[in-house]
């Protein structure tokens, strides 16, 4: 099998050059020139592209790089709807298709086909939309054609929503048409994905939580039957492999002893125990050493009061940021952290009840911090919390408690911007704060960097 020039991009190892190659192609007889022949001597010249500068200077290169040009014009066929499937099918090398397509731009051929062109095209089992998308003008002339494709093979649809679902991964020189691109196509799009034979799972979620921006408007109708669909087959999958989920999971347990002093943690095979001190909880009920428990004892934030509850890269493995359907609408939850929130949860729960058989509740000492320790302590004045009772229902207190929340972080912000509380302007201010610009009382406190450097 001959060894052919191969290139992938600048950097990867799986690349293949030959300057005995690329002589030898342009040396073949007229007559034996075949289409592979000239697709190859263009992946030629998109490989000496990224030479260095001191090899782009000599006049080997000069000559090589003007003889391809020379050979791609003469002896590529002039391209139309009637003989674009009967060349395309010529083309066995996979890596060389799309620059059958790339040399149709370039010799300006677009301008003689039409959606007949693409019809015809369809038919080839070796084609492919990837092969097209970074040609811009053919993109363009096939865009109906393209979106009737996509409805009847909805497979390639995932490839077209990757430009909103995960930007990072769309390529820079792909372009969608606007028969395609557009809030009342990608609807129908989608529609069909969801309820086509095999919609995966990993898309299906991507769809539910990709948020509506640019062209990609999707109804909550839509997304809410993308999630029964999700449902539905991830059931299907667990109930398939029960006895293998059962093999790997983790069993946890929490609960407060009397023989514990402080905090044991146990890990043997897949169990994960947590024994808690019952003695120092009940003989330290002060309302400062219940809130301290939060760092020492369970350690739901550090010593600067900052939350454990975050997705750190350093928890995540390097098979999990490859097999994770992780994009940059997701929330990294890796599975250090899903264990860290498990047993969070079990901790909070066992001493939500403990301090209840005390007579405390959980809110009232919430309640003290906001509205006595705070005014007390740093001599603000105004800082408010309602405490909700002790007959409100679980789901009224959850409602209560986000109200509370966008109403602590504005008093916070503020008090960080005018060092005092008005109260009246705080009602006639609507607006929720962002988390991101809230205000600090020590400048530069935290920083933190995005991918392209910027301050946060």
């Amino acid at each position: 099998m001959e060894d052919h020039i191969i290139f992938f991009s600048s950097a990867d190892l799986g690349n293949k050059w030959d300057w005995k190659r690329v002589e030898y192609l342009l040396n073949i007889p007229e007559k034996k020139f075949s289409l592979e022949n000239i697709l190859e001597l263009y992946e030629a010249e998109k490989f000496m592209v990224h030479f260095k500068d001191e090899i782009k200077v000599t006049d080997k290169y000069k000559v090589t790089l003007r003889k391809i040009k020379q050979l791609e014009y003469k002896y590529f066929p002039k391209i139309n709807d009637e003989n674009i499937l009967t060349y395309f099918d010529k083309i066995e090398i996979r890596n060389y298709r799309k620059n059958f397509f790339k040399l149709i731009e370039k010799k300006k051929d677009f301008q003689e086909l039409t959606g007949e062109g693409f019809i015809h095209l369809i038919k080839s089992r070796r084609f492919s939309i990837i092969y097209i998308l970074s040609c811009e003008n053919l993109i363009n002339i096939w865009g109906r054609e393209l979106f009737k494709y996509a409805l009847e093979n909805t497979n390639i649809i995932p490839i077209m929503m990757v430009k909103y679902i995960d930007p990072e991964h769309f390529s820079k020189d792909w372009t969608l048409p606007r028969e395609v691109d557009n809030p009342n196509s990608w609807e129908k799009l989608v529609s069909a994905y969801i309820s086509s034979a095999d919609p995966n799972i990993n898309y299906l979620e991507d769809i539910v939580r990709t948020p509506n921006f640019g062209n990609f408007k999707i109804s909550t109708e839509t997304k809410y039957l993308a999630k029964k669909q999700l449902n539905k087959i991830t059931k299907g999958i667990f109930s398939t492999h029960k006895k293998d989920f059962e093999k790997n999971k983790f069993n946890y347990r929490v609960w407060f002893s009397e023989k514990e002093d402080w905090k044991t943690l146990k890990i043997e095979d897949r169990n994960i125990s947590i024994r808690l001190s019952k003695k120092w909880v009940v003989e330290n009920l002060d309302y400062p050493t219940l809130l301290n428990n939060f760092i020492y004892l369970f350690g739901l934030a550090d010593f600067y009061s900052r939350s454990s509850l975050i997705s750190l890269k350093a928890q995540r493995s390097e098979l999990e940021e490859i097999f994770r359907n992780w994009t940059e609408h997701s929330f990294k939850n890796s599975i250090g952290l899903e264990s860290i929130f498990i047993v969070q949860r079990m901790q909070m729960q066992s001493y939500y009840q403990l301090l209840k058989e005390n007579g405390i509740r959980i809110e009232e000492v919430i309640g003290w911090f906001f509205n006595i320790y705070i005014p007390d302590e740093f001599n603000i004045k105004g800082f408010k919390y309602n405490v909700p009772s002790s007959t409100t229902s679980f789901l009224e207190k959850c409602k209560l408690l986000f109200s509370e929340l966008d109403s602590i972080i504005g008093q916070f912000d503020l008090y960080s911007s005018k060092k005092k509380l008005d109260w009246q302007f705080l009602e006639f201010e609507s607006t929720p704060v962002d988390l991101q610009n809230v205000k600090s009382l020590i400048p530069h406190k935290y920083i933190y960097l995005t991918k392209k450097g910027s301050v946060v």
